[in-house]
């Protein structure tokens, strides 16, 4: 499920977006991925096709539905989890950054165990970089964010420190994030070839 309430309604209302990044914006595209209500088995092939071509993933970036008893927080060995989620509301692009990699590496976590707001954030924060031409280190993510443990077994957020709020208006309360998962080998086209060593499968 996305992060937004669903009507029964098969389109929702596009809404703009803005470059400003220091007001009360999202830095992600506002476009939505409508899905039906009636779409049970998100992580069928059929709809990692559709994710795949809508959110343009390169073909080589290999996806694999789990099968009955594979779990989230234990993904087959050269593969890691990631939620449907992580695409739809988070706008996440393979390969991975080495500034992520290297930023879940320093909070010893892997990506799946990020919920969806901490990685909205980590990517709104990355982009920002980007347009004002700066490179963020490990550091500079520390000094912005604490982690905590989050209700929901194997996973965390990340809290802003004190007056370090860089972000507004990301999704705080993504319901049924954890519900969609699917597999993505572990290698150069998936995370930055650079950073293999550093990234955590689980």
């Amino acid at each position: 499920m996305t992060s937004r309430k669903r009507s029964s309604k098969k389109k929702t209302s596009p809404q703009s977006s803005s470059g400003n990044l220091w007001t009360n914006e999202e830095i992600v595209p506002k476009e939505e991925f409508e899905v039906e209500q009636e779409e049970k088995e998100a992580t069928s092939p059929t709809y990692l096709k559709t994710l795949r071509e809508f959110y343009r993933v390169p073909s080589w970036v290999v996806f694999r539905v789990p099968v009955h008893g594979e779990s989230v927080e234990d993904p087959p060995e050269g593969f890691f989890t990631c939620y449907k989620d992580f695409l739809t509301c988070c706008r996440m692009w393979f390969p991975i950054p080495e500034a992520i990699v290297c930023v879940l590496d320093r909070f010893e976590l892997s990506i799946s165990q990020l919920n969806v707001a901490p990685l909205q954030n980590f990517l709104g924060v990355l982009i920002l970089s980007y347009e004002l031409g700066m490179e963020l280190s490990p550091d500079d993510f520390e000094g912005i964010w604490s982690t905590r443990k989050a209700s929901i077994d194997y996973s965390y957020r990340m809290a802003p420190k004190r007056h370090m709020s860089i972000i507004q208006r990301h999704t705080s309360n993504a319901k049924g994030w954890f519900e969609h998962f699917f597999y993505v080998r572990i290698d150069g086209a998936s995370v930055e070839e650079n950073c293999l060593p550093l990234f955590r499968g689980k």
